[in-house]
């Protein structure tokens, strides 16, 4: 009887595989909890960023017309809220030199056709969390009805 397994044998192979099995199904299942739940995550904190983003860009509209004292206005008083801001006016200001990063072409394109973009970037070896970046061109001045 050359084909027969001793049974303390197979119950080891079948306890060896039910095991394998078990670790595998938890890693991918483990996996993929993570994946969704980073990105929903992103998703939240992108959903969060663009209302607060819309927000402050009204606020910073009474800012206008943008003169060399109202510049500094609006940056300082984006500074004392704890919101580091980059001023791209034809020139480019930071409230912060310190958190002055430089918009990509795509967040400056975004911009520039006239819609709210992002950029977020990954940590630099200096800093311990990733910088978000959102813009979006000044509102209109006055609106006529």
């Amino acid at each position: 009887m050359a084909g027969r397994v001793p049974p303390g044998r197979l119950r080891r192979r079948l306890v060896v595989a039910f095991v394998l099995v078990a670790g595998v199904s938890a890693g991918v299942l483990a996996g993929g909890s993570y994946l969704m739940l980073r990105q929903a995550r992103f998703d939240g904190s992108l959903q969060r960023a663009a209302a607060d983003a819309r927000y402050q860009l009204v606020l910073a509209g009474q800012f206008l017309p943008l003169t060399d004292a109202r510049r500094a206005d609006l940056l300082a008083s984006f500074e004392g809220n704890g919101r580091h801001v980059l001023l791209v006016a034809g020139d480019t200001a930071a409230s912060n030199p310190r958190y002055a990063p430089t918009p990509g072409r795509d967040l400056r394109a975004a911009v520039a056709a006239g819609q709210l973009g992002y950029q977020r970037s990954p940590a630099d070896a200096g800093r311990t969390c990733s910088w978000w970046a959102a813009g979006s061109p000044a509102p209109p001045r006055s609106c006529t009805w």
